[in-house]
């Protein structure tokens, strides 16, 4: 018994003990939990951080891409034109690809992560033996055979409205640049001409005495202003330079040397220049920083020098423009045109804008980030109204948006949001424009959706097919997302966003209805308005949601002040001095206000006591109110210029009594005032948020500001004064009829003028200008015709068309039959306009009377009737007349096809319209025909369209080739068929490609022999006509043939034999024979080491390749020394941090673990 009682008590205390230790390794277990549950949380988070800088180095990559492909792209323009120049011809003689391109097909499936990239036409040219200069042709050719440049938001264009021209010259110079000016300045305006944009020549000439308003230290800082926001820079430097010289180069190239520049450099001494001298050191900087600039110095005199400037420049702006010569293209080319630019405007106008805005946001976000958290939760609700951001006038909404929109890209999937974003200016201005605002978005949905159509002319129209194309693009997006199964939590990539700034000031805003009706749950709206003007945005958008805007406090103003004061490195005012304007200013100052007070305190203290200083920032603490400080800066900038003050208010009155601005070619044109006044002018108001330029406008930045403006100057007897301002704006305007022959200044402003002075008899007369109702059109603008004529009181339909049928009428009597087309051209343009309206009845007379005009100067049967046919047989068919239409619309079908082709898309614009006239007259049959017609052009088209743009280009080509192979049998005629063969592989003409292939190397056979050099290119081309048929067996074949024997031919190595071995090398990876791929691959390496040197990148880089053949062929000991050789190259030319190198450390860490050197290999690791 004694032994059970002390067995029991031994296992109770065995329990006790087991249970003490099951108890202690639970708590572990919790510990451990806890442990792995925060470094999971850890994990997640190091994702999400992993997926941004993903997502930020993806976006860094893709627009570093564009800009190599862009830089790509003009280096083989300027290679194919200097080769055009010399040798005048295309293809190139006989010989190998450049080392680069040898480099980028070699390996790029290997080791290195790279992955072969999609054939393309140029691609295939670089892989043809024998063939130079088809990569240039696929580029140069592509721009120029594309009808339309395609506008895309994403793409920068080297256009503005006003083209400024920077001419640096140093005193000995300074003749020359007025030479310059003088005698070619003229000719360049005549090209910016024809592209719908002035050029304003700008030089500040050294001596600047005469200008006593100005200090030296502004005059630096005007220069360097000018400098950096002009377009084309052009330097004049002699045997000295200046200050002012160094200060030209460095902020009108050299901190940017991306901007289009031309330098001459004109030595008139008989001994070198010397490299040590300050005029040398700049030269020399120039040098070494080029990148598009065009350097000119062995001109004789300065005259040459000078004609040679011109010619660059000239290139620049072809290049840049895209000039549209009038005399060159259709009508339809012109119109399409006129729509271009407008657009193109309009995204320049949005860039510059959202420039305007950060620039006056003085760094920092402050108190607003609170903000971003109300629309962070905006935007990952399910379903939701738009949202209304509420603040005061100058409080920073649009900083806000500018800032929101920026922050984005955190958000998981934000690389695939659609985000539609419109910024308005001022009231009235062409940023508030509905019809701009519709016709913006719809052009990004039509970028991310080319398959939506045809965008229209009509505001009522535009707002219909937004509405349609974002309900569409909505659903793409969810399905899309429905489709991916490995979202990220948070993730918004199914989201369309719509941001538009300062909606309260959008004129005509009922056309945006679309706002306030039933959205996709899936659109998420925002809309900045000022909470003092809630009578001028809609009623039912204060039903919206609202985040308001909160007010700064001291730490925000003090942050900002001091960041302003920072960024001015003005010496005049203390940290002190500073911060008391914010601190002892309104109580509750705006962002605006605190900007405005501080620039203005800062630069009028330049060179002020400290008295002094204290003085002047008691007089700006004194206004309170933006528009009271706005005017006394207007007060404070008029003393200052003292006898120039004139020219500030005439300036002023200008730019106030302007629809969207004025550019500065029309200011000096207007004012009596010289470039270096209103540079001067311009940069002291730019700084203080008075005045700033967007899209070639220069314009006033805010409403507070034209406030003020009216208040200072346009009070009592100075309203004389502002009517004399709009009459001398007529008067210019009239003068200068059409600016271009595209774009007219005169078509936006002169009819608001004239209703802003209610002139209404005036206004009637300029909307009778058909050029004009052309322009607005095509610009998206109908709207405005309309607006107007009802400003008139003239009823639309019956009035109007009256009008215009009238006034072309009066224009028929002319000299010409010539004369008498174009304006048989007018009238078809107003009929199409009036049919686009919806005014059918009004839109008939003159369409009829095109026709007859056309009938009776022109044949029957020619394009131009057959055309007019068309658009009066639509016309009866939207009328309802569709026995007239079905008869109009056969006749024009006939002609159409005779002069265009029966598969032609005007064919298929006819036949689609003429199957609804069918079905309204109940003949199916003859419908169901017809539109099984139509289905086959249009398959047709889209097969024609897939095809490259190049084919038109070859077209001349192949002609001039299959001519020559008519001859009798020789070597030159093989290799003419052997090109041929190669364009037509590049057209994707198999049968022909194969045949003229086959013949070309059967020709060269027998004449030189099978074994010949010449007979192994023809071989050597159709193996890689075999490869890219994806039919690797017979390329294979065919290149081992030609390895062989170009190793007996050329024992010493060849361009082509280098070329075959890479391939086979390649071809035999691909078909998993990697025996054979590792001998040619050691060879590949021997190549390299002969082309770039032993210790090349291309060498490693073909070292590791062939240490994959040897790891997966188990030969590991051979692999070894191979990698530690890649690995030796890659540290020495990129680094230790470089992705390559640690990407073989991480290879050659693994191989010395399969041979048995673990320590080794986790130590180096």
């Amino acid at each position: 018994m004694e032994s059970l009682i002390a067995e029991n008590n031994s296992l109770r205390e065995q329990l006790k003990l087991q249970k003490s230790i099951t108890q202690k390794l639970k708590r572990e277990k919790e510990e451990k939990d806890e442990q792995l549950a925060e470094a999971l949380e850890e994990v997640l988070r190091l994702k999400e951080d992993l997926e941004s800088s993903k997502a930020a180095m993806r976006h860094y990559r893709e627009e570093k891409e564009k800009e190599i492909q862009h830089l790509r792209m003009l280096k083989q323009e300027m290679d194919l034109r200097v080769r055009v120049n010399e040798e005048d011809l295309f293809l190139g003689a006989p010989g190998g690809p450049a080392p680069e391109a040898a480099e980028r097909d070699a390996g790029a499936w290997m080791a290195t992560g790279r992955d072969e990239t999609t054939f393309n036409a140029a691609d295939m040219a670089d892989a043809f033996s024998e063939w130079e200069g088809v990569d240039d042709i696929v580029n140069l050719f592509g721009e120029e055979t594309t009808e339309i440049p395609n506008w895309t938001p994403e793409i920068h264009v080297n256009w503005s409205l006003c083209l400024k021209l920077y001419i640096s010259a140093p005193k000995d110079m300074e003749q020359a640049a007025m030479m310059f000016i003088r005698d070619h300045v003229d000719h360049l305006k005549l090209i910016c001409k024809e592209a719908g944009c002035t050029l304003v020549p700008i030089y500040l000439l050294n001596d600047h005495q005469e200008h006593a308003v100005m200090s030296k230290k502004q005059f630096s800082d005007v220069c360097k202003g000018v400098c950096q926001t002009c377009h084309l820079f052009v330097a004049l430097l002699g045997a000295t330079s200046n200050v002012q010289t160094k200060l030209e180069f460095e902020h009108g190239y050299l901190n940017n040397v991306s901007r289009p520049a031309v330098f001459f450099f004109y030595n008139n001494t008989d001994g070198e220049r010397s490299a040590d001298s300050s005029t040398g050191r700049l030269i020399s900087r120039v040098k070494k920083a080029r990148k598009f600039a065009k350097i000119i110095e062995n001109a004789k005199t300065i005259e040459d020098g000078l004609q040679l400037v011109a010619s660059e420049v000239e290139g620049f702006l072809y290049q840049g423009l895209k000039v549209l010569h009038a005399t060159d293209t259709k009508d339809e080319f012109k119109l399409k045109h006129i729509a271009y630019i407008q657009d193109m405007r309009n995204e320049l106008e949005q860039d510059d804008l959202i420039r305007n805005i950060i620039s006056m946001s003085s760094g920092g976000l402050f108190a607003y980030v609170k903000c971003f958290d109300t629309l962070r939760v905006y935007m990952q609700a399910e379903s939701v109204t738009p949202l209304l951001m509420v603040g005061g006038a100058g409080c920073g909404k649009s900083t806000i948006l500018v800032k929101w929109l920026d922050s984005l890209e955190a958000y998981p999937g934000w690389g695939d949001m659609l985000v539609l974003q419109h910024f308005v200016s001022t009231s009235g201005s062409n940023t508030a424009e509905a019809s701009v605002i519709v016709r913006r978005f719809l052009q990004k949905l039509k970028y991310c959706h080319p398959d939506f159509g045809q965008i229209p002319n009509n505001l009522a129209e535009m707002s219909q097919c937004f509405s349609h194309w974002l309900s569409l693009a909505a659903t793409q997006k969810l399905d899309n997302a429905s489709k991916e199964f490995d979202r990220a939590d948070g993730d918004l990539s199914h989201l369309i966003v719509i941001a538009i700034d300062n909606a309260h000031l959008i004129t005509n805003w009922t056309s945006l209805n679309f706002l306030v009706g039933s959205l996709p749950v899936n659109v998420r709206v925002v809309l900045t308005v000022t909470d003092e003007v809630e009578d001028t945005y809609p009623q039912n958008w204060r039903a919206f949601s609202k985040v308001f805007i909160h007010k700064l406090i001291n730490d925000d103003t003090l942050s900002m002040a001091n960041n302003i004061l920072e960024e001015s490195k003005s010496t005049s005012v203390s940290d002190l001095q500073i911060s008391s304007v914010v601190l002892c200013g309104p109580a509750d100052p705006s962002p605006l206000w605190c900007s405005m007070a501080t620039r203005h305190a800062i630069s009028a203290a330049t060179d002020a006591s400290e008295s002094e200083v204290d003085d002047i920032i008691d007089a700006v603490i004194e206004f309170e109110e933006i528009t009271d400080l706005c005017i006394h800066i207007f007060e404070d900038m008029t003393k200052q210029l003292g006898e120039l003050a004139s020219q500030l208010e005439e300036v002023l009155q200008l730019i106030y009594w302007s629809r969207n601005g004025i550019m500065l070619s029309e200011l000096l044109d207007l004012c009596s005032l010289s470039v270096v006044t209103w540079c001067y002018i311009y940069h002291c108001l730019h700084s203080k948020h008075i005045l700033m330029e967007i899209g070639g406008l220069i314009s006033f930045t805010h409403e507070q500001v034209m406030e003020a403006h009216v208040i200072h100057f346009c009070s009592g007897s100075d309203v004389n004064h502002m009517m004399l301002s709009t009459n001398q704006m007529l008067d210019y305007y009239n003068e200068t009829k059409r600016l271009s022959n595209l774009m007219s200044r005169r078509t936006e402003e002169v009819p608001y003028y004239l209703k802003r002075a209610e002139r209404k008899q005036e206004l009637e007369s300029i909307l009778l200008d058909i050029d004009l109702l052309i322009v607005l059109h095509y610009s998206g603008r109908s709207g405005e015709i309309m607006q107007y004529w009802e400003y008139c009181d003239r009823d639309k339909a019956n009035s109007i068309a009256g009008k215009y049928y009238k006034t072309l009428r009066g224009l028929e009597d002319v000299e010409s039959s010539q004369e008498l087309l174009v304006v048989a051209s007018l009238y078809t343009n107003l009929g199409t306009i009036l049919f686009k309206m919806s005014l059918l009845n009004e839109a008939k007379a003159p369409l009829q009377r095109s026709l007859e005009i056309y009938e009776s100067l022109l044949d029957p049967d020619s394009s131009e009737v057959g055309l007019a046919m068309y658009q009066l047989g639509s016309l009866y068919q939207s009328s309802g007349n569709y026995v007239s239409a079905e008869s109009t619309l056969n006749q024009a079908l006939l002609i159409i096809e005779s002069n265009f082709g029966a598969e032609s898309e005007e064919c298929l614009k006819v036949l689609e319209t003429l199957i609804v006239a069918y079905e309204k007259l109940e003949t199916p049959d003859i419908a169901d025909s017809l539109r099984t017609r139509v289905h086959a052009i249009d398959r047709n088209l889209q097969k024609k369209a897939t095809k490259p743009k190049i084919a038109d280009v070859f077209t001349s080509k192949v002609q001039e080739l299959e001519d020559l192979v008519q001859q009798s049998e020789s070597v030159t005629v093989a290799q003419a068929m052997n090109k041929l063969a190669v364009i037509y592989t590049m057209l994707g003409d198999a049968d022909n490609s194969l045949l003229f292939f086959g013949k070309s190397y059967d020709i060269c056979s027998r004449l030189v022999g099978e074994r010949s050099h010449e007979a192994m290119v023809m071989l050597k081309n159709m193996a890689t006509y075999y490869a890219k048929l994806d039919n690797l067996e017979t390329a294979t074949a065919l290149n081992q043939e030609v390895y062989e024997v170009l190793k007996e031919l050329h024992p010493d190595g060849h361009d082509l034999l280098s070329k075959t071995i890479i391939e086979l090398a390649r071809y035999y990876r691909e078909q998993d024979q990697l025996k054979e791929a590792a001998v040619f691959q050691r060879e590949v390496v021997v190549i390299k080491e002969q082309q770039y040197g032993a210790d090349h990148p291309s060498v490693a880089m073909e070292l590791n390749n062939l240490a994959v053949f040897c790891c997966h062929l188990g030969q590991f000991s051979e692999a070894l020394p191979l990698c530690e050789r890649a690995l030796s190259i890659y540290e020495e030319f990129y680094g230790a941090d470089h992705e390559l190198t640690l990407n073989t450390i991480a290879n050659l860490s693994k191989l010395k673990k399969e041979l048995g050197l673990i320590d080794h290999a986790l130590l180096e690791y």
